[in-house]
């Protein structure tokens, strides 16, 4: 009996190139074909020595890349429509903060003017002419 060590290693050496392979026929992408291939190899370094070598070790490196591929391209989707929501959370913000700095600016105006109007000493101070009548 092989240590899992070995049979991740065997496996490495004889299986590699054939499930690099399947991905890129199944993907279209070498290099994500690749690194999905590694992650199985390190996740099969994890699991082996606890759950024991599979009967079928190339089967299994294949299916796990397939399904870490599979993760990485749902990840990258909802990743591009968080992106998108962030940009349309992000104008939304920007339009409240002009909003709020126009009404701010509006308020301060008025304030500005009802002291302008009620009090002399504010129009001389500003050089505003008030009309009292």
């Amino acid at each position: 009996m092989t240590s899992p060590e070995a049979a991740v290693t065997e496996a490495f050496r004889l299986e590699r190139g054939r499930a690099v392979a399947t991905l890129v026929r199944m993907l279209g992408d070498i290099d994500a074909a690749e690194e999905a291939v590694q992650d199985a190899f390190v996740r099969a370094l994890e699991v082996w020595p606890r759950d024991g070598v599979p009967p079928n070790a190339a089967g299994w490196i294949v299916t796990t890349a397939k399904n870490r591929a599979i993760d990485v391209v749902r990840r990258e989707g909802s990743r591009q429509s968080r992106y998108e929501g962030a940009a349309r959370l992000g104008a939304g913000v920007r339009n409240l903060t002009r909003r709020r700095a126009s009404r701010s600016a509006l308020i301060s105006r008025s304030r500005t003017t009802s002291c302008a109007l009620c009090s002399p000493a504010a129009t001389r101070r500003w050089g505003w002419r008030a009309r009292w009548r």
